[in-house]
């Protein structure tokens, strides 16, 4: 099955060199659909191929795990306009590094006042993201939001959060 896999990804990392932006996006799904770790590499490369939304193949290095691709997705999220993503901030999460903290933290802080849907949306995913990844430092990150935090209703998603986080953990 591993064999049938590596050829799978071999094919379609080669279709999509010459592929249109459409076929692109078929291609990357077909590859977020491949549930073998070997995929893991040709998908990061997905991210810095365009300037396309590679919504399954976020959603597929989140589901992996692995933390390799915290970098690619923090680079992809940089390089989006504002209020796209709420899948790489929860892809982020799912990994569960502690290095996705700081621009987790980085979310929370600029999206404080929300003005727009648009706005609440990235701000609940980087909350969703850093109570996903659990740890005491995803604690002290939200302390830390909370102290510059500004908004009332900012202040008590964050207050419930670190709640949540030391009631799982037991603290």
């Amino acid at each position: 099955m591993a064999f049938d896999n590596a050829r799978a990804v071999t094919y379609l990392a080669h279709a999509f060199e010459a592929a249109d932006d459409h076929l692109r996006v078929e291609i990357m799904k077909a590859m977020a659909q491949i549930h073998d770790r070997s995929v893991i590499p040709e998908l990061r490369k997905f991210l810095q191929s365009d300037g396309t939304k590679h919504t399954s193949v976020i959603e597929a290095l989140g589901n992996f795990g692995d933390p390799e691709a915290i970098p690619d997705l923090i680079a992809y999220y940089r390089k989006l306009s504002p209020h796209t993503s709420p899948v790489t901030l929860r892809a982020l999460g799912k990994i569960g590094h502690p290095d996705a903290l700081k621009l987790l933290g980085e979310v929370l802080g600029t999206y404080d006042n929300p003005h727009y849907r648009e706005d609440y949306d990235e701000f609940n995913a980087a909350l969703e993201a850093i109570q996903l990844i659990g740890t005491s430092a995803a604690i002290d990150k939200l302390e830390q939001c909370f102290r510059a935090a500004t908004n009332g209703s900012s202040r008590t998603s964050i207050q419930k959060a670190i709640a949540a986080l030391r009631q799982s953990q037991g603290v």
